[in-house]
């Protein structure tokens, strides 16, 4: 009896065979079928293409507008209800012939979406068009979703952005060839200077040897001045040589300084007896001025006391015979304030920019105030920015000039050590 019946099953489903099949493939395309009406009756709606910021409009496959959304109105300055059945090129580029970059030729052959972009010639614009195939009319008429984009500003702001990132590489390629080009020459002013140590000191240290050995031993008057002389000019020469280097290793940030304790009132007092008798050579009065107490200051006290040697060499060079000079030093919050005063001839304000420029000099000099290379302020700057201070200069003609340093007195400041390059 089962087995007849299993029969029987077996001959029902032999007879029609494809008759499941076709039950499935059916509900699928029923399906697909609402699913895509859905979606044209949701694009037929006003609301729905309202929405859109730009315009959006439904299109015939020979360009005639079937719906339009307010957009139209705000870019085009037309209700979208006057432009339905008009030509979509007339109304959007102002033209019978079809916009030249339009897509929906290409989407009708195609039936496929399709977009583009191009420069509209008439409003100077950069347009983005797309068109989407949606559905067939009843009548068979074929509609397209035609949405149209001002891409203006986005093309613009690429295009900027491109022109920016272009000079940037340029400039990037300056710097680069500027760069190498500066490494190249740091490397040279390594080699000359070097080589200028070289050939200025090794000959400066038997010179000032001599000179001392004939100063220590001479009894004639005569040639005691004569080896004096020879002497003093060594000493020069070497100064100058030594300020070169200084100022030269300074700019290329490779001077070094060696951060320490010290008491600046000795070193003051140091310095000005050390000048003392030169100054008394030529009839001026140096005096230190100094406060009862200075607390300890951290800086490289070789350093300090080459500013301190050039700020009052600078100072005597430009000083009359009986001029004065006085060195004080003074508190002013959390800094130490060291000045230089003289009574000499001053500097006119027009020259004063130019004090702390290497190699310059400035106004009508002396032969004696010409000696040197112009580096002693120049150091001076750099060698106190070192030290995180400031150097500051006050003059006027004919009324003596001061020259004023501060230096930060915390001691839990860190202070580079190496120079910056910047004078």
């Amino acid at each position: 009896m089962k087995d007849k019946a299993k029969s029987k099953i077996a001959g029902k489903k032999a007879e029609n065979p494809s008759r499941g099949t076709r039950a499935r493939s059916g509900g699928t395309n029923e399906k697909a079928g609402l699913r895509a009406k859905s979606i044209n009756s949701c694009l037929q709606s006003s609301d729905i293409l309202d929405a859109f910021p730009f315009y959006a409009m439904l299109v015939d496959e020979h360009h005639f507008i079937i719906q339009a959304n307010k957009a139209v109105l705000l870019k085009l300055g037309v209700h979208p209800k006057d432009i339905v059945g008009k030509y979509c090129p007339e109304v959007i580029h102002g033209t019978r012939e079809p916009w030249y970059a339009c897509p929906l030729e290409e989407a009708v052959e195609k039936n496929q979406v399709v977009e583009r972009e191009a420069l509209d010639q008439k409003s100077g614009r950069w347009i983005r068009s797309a068109i989407y195939p949606i559905r067939k009319s009843a009548g068979g008429q074929r509609v397209f979703f035609h949405m149209v984009t001002d891409i203006t500003d986005i093309k613009q702001e690429i295009e900027q952005r491109t022109k920016t990132e272009e000079r940037l590489t340029e400039l990037y390629d300056v710097e680069k060839k500027l760069r190498s080009k500066l490494e190249q020459q740091i490397e040279r002013r390594k080699e000359f200077t070097r080589a200028l140590v070289h050939e200025l000191k090794t000959p400066l240290t038997p010179i000032l040897g001599a000179s001392q050995m004939l100063l220590d031993n001479l009894k004639d008057d005569r040639l005691l001045r004569m080896a004096r002389n020879i002497n003093r000019g060594a000493m020069n020469l070497n100064h100058s040589v030594s300020n070169l280097v200084d100022l030269t290793r300074g700019e290329m940030g490779i001077l070094e300084l060696a951060i320490k304790e010290i008491d600046i009132s000795f070193l003051l007092k140091e310095v000005v007896d050390f000048m003392m008798p030169d100054a008394e050579k030529k009839g001026q009065k140096m005096t230190l001025e100094l406060p009862d107490a200075l607390p300890v200051l951290r800086a490289d006290e070789d350093r300090l006391r080459q500013v301190l040697l050039n700020l009052l060499d600078n100072a005597m060079k430009f000083t009359p015979r009986g001029g004065k000079i006085s060195l004080r030093a003074s508190m002013a919050e959390n800094n130490l304030v060291i000045e230089v005063k003289d009574s000499g001839c001053g500097i006119a304000r027009k020259d004063q920019r130019q004090l702390f420029v290497p190699y310059k000099r400035t106004g009508k000099l002396s032969s004696e105030q010409l000696s040197g290379l112009g580096l002693g302020l120049p150091l001076a700057k750099m060698l106190v920015e070192l030290h995180h201070g400031r150097i500051h200069l006050e003059s006027e003609k004919g009324l003596g000039t001061v020259v004023s340093l501060s230096i930060p007195l915390n001691s839990k400041s860190e202070y580079s050590k190496k120079a910056s390059g910047k004078i």
